[in-house]
């Protein structure tokens, strides 16, 4: 039984700047080693007949069906209007993305080599190109806001195999503790951040100081995880480098505690640029209460493409042991060929 969400008017947890999704547990959660090694270590238990363990984070998912068998997007589109604040300076007014798992290049990505920012940008630029199909640069794509690099990442997942992400998310009621089912759409995702992504920056007030605060990007995203090994300093780092106006000591001396300042600065983000700190109410289907859930969006987007790509190599791995084709005119055939012969196969087999 599913859980139900609650969006609006959730709780939040606070841990200084959590609501940019960056406080040190999951910076620790985002290394890859954690993150591929639990999901290695799924995947290899259920195929020797175990019962898929519960991984942090987000649910095991069954492998990416066919296109047949669901409909997957393989169209070029749109995945969002660059705002003019930030396409000013990258010449670019639009973006166009494809689905991972059509090309060669998405067979050597690697999934495990890097940060979490790092991965996120190599997808970014294998699937991303501009209105004049030519590729976008890397150091355009670390200079883009976090919360736009998440909405494309969600939208090649989309494209990729259009099922919701799901979580399994356990009620934080220290008397019922049950787990359930959390589902979302990609499209309602993308939709929280469409209000305020034409502005640039946003305003908040502390202790009667009124703030400015701008959107963090890919780089900053980086820099924090590479520069800053101890709590502190890595909220102070983030604090310094999104606070645009006053300075951070000016408030510190004025007398103004420092969790008191992130505190503002995270409620702001959060109703800024929620996808960046993402979470909402769940209601639990067995006691009834609401539980404030932080789901891994980028995660779960980065598995679904993980397992587009090991999908891929299954496919290229029964044409070639059966029709003794290369990698190379395996991949030039478009989907719905490959599919054919698949289906060739699998009616001889039954």
């Amino acid at each position: 039984m599913g859980a139900r969400c609650q969006r609006h008017g959730a709780k939040r947890i606070r841990l200084g700047l959590s609501g940019l999704g960056l406080s040190q547990k999951r910076l620790r959660n985002w290394d890859n080693g954690f993150f591929f090694h639990k999901l290695w270590d799924e995947t290899l238990h259920r195929e020797h007949g175990g019962a898929g363990r519960e991984r942090g984070g987000f649910a095991a998912q069954a492998p990416p069906k066919t296109c047949k068998e669901h409909g997957s997007m393989t169209q070029r589109r749109p995945f969002l209007e660059i705002p003019p604040w930030l396409s000013a300076s990258q010449q670019s007014a639009r973006l166009f993305l494809r689905a991972f798992g059509e090309s060669a290049d998405d067979l050597a990505l690697n999934f495990f080599e890097g940060d979490r920012p790092q991965v996120i940008t190599r997808v970014l630029a294998q699937c991303l190109e501009t209105q004049e199909r030519t590729l976008v640069e890397e150091s355009v794509l670390w200079e883009l806001p976090i919360g736009i690099r998440m909405e494309a990442l969600l939208v090649i997942a989309a494209l990729s195999d259009t099922r919701p992400l799901y979580w399994r998310v356990r009620c934080h009621h220290s008397d019922c503790g049950s787990q359930s089912e959390l589902a979302l759409e990609i499209d309602e995702l993308i939709a929280l951040a469409a209000d305020s992504r034409q502005q640039a920056t946003t305003t908040c007030s502390v202790a009667g100081h009124a703030m400015q605060l701008r959107r963090p990007t890919g780089r900053d995203q980086l820099h924090w995880m590479l520069d800053s090994a101890a709590e502190p300093e890595m909220y102070s780092c983030m604090a310094r480098s999104i606070l645009v106006t006053p300075d951070l000591d000016a408030l510190v001396e004025a007398g103004v505690d420092f969790p008191v300042i992130t505190d503002a600065m995270d409620a702001a983000m959060d109703a800024f640029d929620p996808l960046m700190g993402f979470h909402l109410g769940v209601v639990c289907p067995a006691c009834s209460r609401s539980s404030d859930q932080a789901p891994d969006l980028a995660a779960a987007a980065l598995e679904r493409l993980w397992r587009v790509q090991n999908a891929l190599l299954d496919e290229i791995h029964v044409l070639a042991s059966r029709y003794h084709w290369s990698e190379t005119e395996i991949l030039h055939m478009p989907q719905w060929r490959r599919q054919a012969y698949l289906n060739r196969l699998e009616s001889q087999e039954a």
